[in-house]
C-alpha cells in the first residue's frame, strides 16, 4: 500500500501518441500511460507497454503506476502530448486532442474534394456555342435577342367612344351569351332552387325564434276532452281499458299536457293529481305490497303519464325510469296531502 502511494505521488499520467501506427485517414492513435514507463533510446522517446490482454488490467496498471517485468513487455515509439498528476485531467485532455485531430482531418478532406472539383462554365443562350464552319467564318454573329417592352396603354382614351361604338360592344356581348335550350333550362331550374332555399331558410329561422310553436299547433289539432279523476280501483281499471284505444290516448294526452310544469317532477305530479284522487293514492303503492293496489300493472296509464310529461317543452328529455321514480314517491307520500300530515300531528 505504501509503495502504491509512493508511486502515485512520484509519477505523472502522460498522454502520448503512437506515430508509427498512423491510420490511412491521417489520424494517430493516442493513449494514457504512466510516466514510469517512459524511456529514451538513441534520443527517441519510447515507452514500455504492459503485457496484459485485458483493457481493464491495462487501465488498473496505468492508474496505479504499476511496475512490471520489462523483458515481457513491448516497446513503442511515442510523442508526449500532455502530462498531469490527475488521471481525470489527462483523460479529458486526450479527448480534446482526438477531437481536434478529427476536425483537422475532415477539413483537409473537404479541401481535397474542392480542389478536384471541375469548374462549371456558364453558357449564355443568346449566343450560339457550336463551332462555325469554314463558310461562316467571315459572317458577323447574330446579335442577342432583346426583351420586348410591354405596351403601356393610357387610362384616358385619346378619342371618346361614340354611341355607335357602345352599341356595337353591347351587341357583341349579347352574342357571346349561350342561347341553347339546355342552358336556358338550367337557368330556370337554378332560379327555382334558389327560391326554395330562401323559403326553407325563412322557415328554419322562424322555428329557431319560436321553439314552442309546434306544440301550440298540435294542441289546436287534437280534440280536448273532459277528464274525470279516478276515486277507486274500478275507475282506475276503466281508465286503463279506455287508454288501450289509440284515439282516446291521444285525446287524454292532449288534455293533460295543458297542465304544464316547470320540470319533470312538477309535471308528473300535476298529471297524477289530475288522474288519481288522494283517497285512491293512499290505497296504492308501486309493487302492491301490504294488500294495496299495484300501480305498476296499469301499463296504459303509465304510458299516458310518460307521453304527457314528454310533451312539455321543459321536460321533453324525461326518461321512463325518472318518471317511474316520481310516481313511486308520489304514492308513498299520499297520506301527507290534503291536510293528512296536520291531522296526524293532532292525533299524536
Amino acid at each position: 500500500m505504501a509503495d502504491a502511494d509512493a508511486g502515485k505521488a512520484k509519477y505523472n499520467y502522460v498522454v502520448v501518441e503512437f506515430p508509427e501506427e498512423e491510420n490511412e485517414d491521417g489520424n494517430v492513435p493516442m493513449d494514457i500511460i504512466s510516466e514510469r514507463w517512459l524511456f529514451k533510446d538513441k534520443g527517441q522517446n519510447m515507452c514500455y507497454w504492459p503485457p496484459y490482454k485485458s483493457d481493464l488490467l491495462k487501465t488498473k496498471a496505468v492508474m496505479s503506476h504499476q511496475d512490471f517485468d520489462k523483458t515481457k513487455a513491448g516497446s513503442c515509439v511515442v510523442n508526449v502530448k500532455y502530462n498531469s498528476t490527475e488521471y481525470s485531467k489527462a483523460k479529458s485532455k486526450m479527448a480534446r486532442l482526438l477531437q481536434e485531430q478529427q476536425d483537422v482531418s475532415q477539413t483537409e478532406e473537404e479541401v481535397s474534394v474542392n480542389v478536384g472539383r471541375k469548374k462549371t462554365i456558364r453558357t449564355f443562350p443568346d449566343f450560339e456555342t457550336n463551332e462555325m464552319s469554314s463558310d461562316d467564318e467571315g459572317l458577323v454573329p447574330a446579335p442577342p435577342k432583346l426583351p420586348q417592352k410591354k405596351q403601356v396603354t393610357s387610362a384616358v382614351p385619346t378619342t371618346p367612344k361614340t354611341s355607335v361604338q357602345d352599341r356595337d360592344m353591347a351587341a357583341s356581348t349579347s352574342n357571346n351569351a349561350c342561347t341553347c335550350k339546355c342552358c336556358i333550362e338550367n337557368k330556370v331550374m337554378m332560379r327555382h332552387l334558389l327560391q326554395k332555399f330562401e323559403k326553407l331558410s325563412s322557415d328554419v329561422k322562424a322555428v329557431l325564434n319560436n321553439p314552442h310553436r309546434n306544440y301550440v299547433a298540435e294542441d289546436t289539432q287534437i280534440e280536448q276532452m273532459t277528464f274525470t279523476t279516478a276515486d277507486n280501483e274500478q275507475d282506475l281499471q276503466h281508465l286503463e281499458n279506455m287508454l288501450s284505444e289509440n284515439e282516446y290516448l291521444l285525446k287524454a294526452c292532449g288534455t293533460l299536457r295543458m297542465l304544464g310544469g316547470k320540470d319533470i317532477t312538477e309535471t308528473t305530479r300535476r298529471v297524477l293529481a289530475k288522474m288519481v284522487s288522494t283517497t285512491l293514492a293512499m290505497k296504492c303503492n308501486w309493487a302492491g305490497r301490504h294488500e294495496k293496489i299495484a300501480f305498476s300493472k296499469y301499463k296504459n296509464i303509465l304510458k299516458l303519464i310518460l307521453a304527457t310529461v314528454r310533451k312539455n317543452p321543459h321536460s321533453r328529455e324525461a326518461t321512463q325510469i325518472e318518471v317511474e321514480n316520481i310516481v313511486k314517491s308520489w304514492l308513498r307520500t299520499a297520506g301527507d296531502r290534503d291536510g293528512g300530515r296536520s291531522k296526524r300531528g293532532k292525533a299524536e
